[in-house]
């Protein structure tokens, strides 16, 4: 199973995933509508 965290700002945010294998994989986005709402990671 796969983990995800959002940590959302008004200008810019940061998503995190925490893969089964153990695999941390972090970006950072700008906040737009656009953006958060097709993001491809």
């Amino acid at each position: 199973m796969d983990y995800i965290g959002i940590d959302l700002h008004k200008t810019s945010s940061q998503v995190c995933i925490l893969t089964a294998d153990g695999e941390l994989i972090e970006r950072r986005i700008k906040t737009d509508k656009e953006r958060v709402v097709i993001q491809n990671l």
